[in-house]
């Protein structure tokens, strides 16, 4: 999956979503489109007028993530990712246990990442 990076460089260079807008004549909404990822597309003529306003390169702003890395790259890891697998496996083997508590956990309580990994349109 392509991943676009323009909020970061706007960020770094001090340029706000509207400013970007005016400077390249497209309408502050497709910028936020552009943004959050929401297109399948992006003309090179539009890729080049904000590469030029902020004097950056095509590969600033665009990253290529392998599609079983896109949830924990961009922050939003399922619970049936194997990030939050191996952190579950660590919560439950380090939990306190009550007195008398006939609860532990073996290598085979835990689910097998390799086996619940999967991601929507994947």
């Amino acid at each position: 999956m392509i991943v676009m990076r323009l909020d970061r460089m706007l960020a770094d260079r001090k340029v706000s979503s509207k400013e970007l807008a005016e400077r390249i004549g497209i309408s502050p909404v497709n910028i936020s489109r552009i943004k959050t990822g929401k297109i399948n597309a992006i003309r090179f003529s539009t890729l080049e007028a904000i590469c030029e306003v902020l004097r950056c390169q095509p590969g600033d702003l665009l990253e290529f993530v392998p599609d079983a890395e896109v949830a924990y790259v961009l922050g939003i890891a399922a619970p049936h990712t194997e990030v939050s697998c191996v952190q579950a496996a660590e919560f439950v083997a380090e939990a306190p246990k009550a007195e008398g508590s006939a609860v532990s956990a073996t290598h085979s309580d835990v689910v097998e990442p390799s086996a619940s990994i999967g991601l929507a349109g994947a």
